[in-house]
Parts: C-alpha cells; sequence; structure tokens
C-alpha cells in the first residue's frame, strides 16, 4: 500500500535533484570572483609561498617585500599598471620612490590617502638602509592611517597596524600615484 508521504517523496525527488544542479550549477557558473579585499592578505599565493626574494614577481619587484606588495596593491586595487620602469623611471627600493615619484611627476606631500603609498626614507622608523613603502588602506576622521604591507614587522610576511599621526612611526611621506577614487584623495603641497 502506497501512503500519502511516500508518493509525495517520489515525485519530489526529481524537482529536488533539478534544484541541486541548478543550484550547484550557479555555485559555478555565477558571479565573477570577488576583487581584492583591502586589508587582506590577497597578495599572489605564487608569491607568498616561495621564499623570500627567490622568484621576481610580474612588476619587476622581488617576491614578499614591500615594493612587490605596494606594486600588486596599485595594479590590482588601484588599476594603474604600476611596474619598477613606469612610465620610464625606476622606482628600485623603498628608498628611491619619493625621488622618483618627484622625477615623474606624481605628487608626493605629507597628506594621507586611501590607496596612496605610504613611505619611509632610508633607516626610518626600522625601515632598514632600503627604506620601506606601505599601501594605506584608510585615514580616519582623526588622522590616524591603517597600513598593509609585506617584510616590515615579520621578515617576508604580511601585516597591517594602525598608525596616529606624530608617532614615531609616522611615514616620511605619502606618494601619490592614483589614489581610491571612492576613499579621498592626496592633495596638498608637493615635495
Amino acid at each position: 500500500m502506497t501512503t500519502i508521504a511516500s508518493r509525495w517523496a517520489r515525485r519530489a525527488l526529481p524537482l529536488l535533484a533539478l534544484l541541486t544542479m541548478l543550484t550547484a550549477g550557479l555555485t559555478v557558473t555565477g558571479a565573477p570572483a570577488a576583487q581584492a579585499a583591502i586589508g587582506v592578505n590577497d597578495y599572489p599565493s605564487k608569491l607568498a609561498t616561495a621564499a623570500l626574494d627567490s622568484m621576481p614577481d610580474p612588476w619587476g619587484f622581488f617576491n614578499r617585500e614591500c615594493t612587490s606588495f605596494v606594486a600588486w596593491r596599485m595594479n590590482n586595487d588601484n588599476k594603474v599598471n604600476f611596474t619598477n620602469n613606469m612610465n620610464g623611471g625606476h622606482w628600485g627600493n623603498a628608498n628611491q620612490w619619493w625621488g622618483n615619484a618627484a622625477a615623474l611627476g606624481y605628487a608626493h606631500n605629507s597628506t594621507p590617502a586611501a590607496g596612496s603609498i605610504a613611505w619611509w626614507n632610508s633607516n626610518f622608523d626600522h625601515a632598514g638602509s632600503e627604506g620601506h613603502v606601505a599601501y594605506v588602506d584608510s585615514v580616519s576622521s582623526t588622522g590616524s592611517i591603517v597600513v598593509e604591507e609585506y617584510n616590515f614587522l615579520q621578515k617576508g610576511g604580511h601585516d597591517q597596524r594602525t598608525i596616529a599621526p606624530g608617532s614615531t612611526s609616522w611615514p616620511s611621506g605619502f606618494i601619490h600615484i592614483k589614489d581610491s577614487p571612492s576613499l579621498g584623495s592626496g592633495g596638498g603641497v608637493q615635495g
């Protein structure tokens, strides 16, 4: 004898199977992959898992260095074709970025902006002789900045930190290639 529940189950199974296939198809072919998330270590895994300085990145820097990570952010998030030899200049080590930005006519000043490059000169706040650069994730209403970086707090590693204006960790300056349009822009006086 067939019960109402068993008849319903026999009719529902094909429908359930169809819904499962459609849902699985949407998961595979649905919306495009999400963009990089600022503040999340989404540096390309091929570069992040290789030994520090063991391979050149697509932008002309060595992997897991601060310069490589900032080049990644500029390309991926700011949509700038940022390379070591961009526009005929040579960015080189982090301590060379300020002079190169000036030579190429990019704004460089003391005003932080989301999407700008925080720059530390040689031997400034533990930067070492080659200087340091980081990506400015955000600027708060109090003027504090959140930076994201590689190879600073941990050798060859990623970190994020908040820096208050006037602290000994405050960057030497900020370079504005193409700040994040939705989060503000640089401005201020150059040099």
